[in-house]
């Protein structure tokens, strides 16, 4: 919540604009992010809400990714759980 305006700046400029720039006050430089909340915007309405709930998407799909490739990776399915709830923790 310190800096997150300065990433949701970013996704409300791009919808005004069309164009992808990154705030000055951003300390990290993050497109994808910006424009996966741009499209969670233009699908629902810009606020914070919304792009918390894309955020929390893209983490629900990482543990089930992190889930899927330790399986891949033959480990078992309770080690297989244990490192994607380490990723949750």
């Amino acid at each position: 919540m310190d800096d997150d305006w300065a990433y949701a700046l970013s996704v409300r400029r791009l919808l005004e604009t069309g164009k992808y720039q990154w705030h000055d006050w951003a300390s990290a430089n993050m497109p994808f992010q910006t424009y996966w909340g741009a499209l969670w915007s233009r699908i629902a309405e810009y606020s914070f809400a919304t792009l918390r709930l894309s955020t929390l998407f893209l983490a629900l799909a990482g543990i089930i990714g992190i889930y899927g490739l330790a399986r891949e990776h033959r480990m078992s399915d309770r080690s297989a759980s244990v490192v994607a709830l380490a990723l949750l923790c």
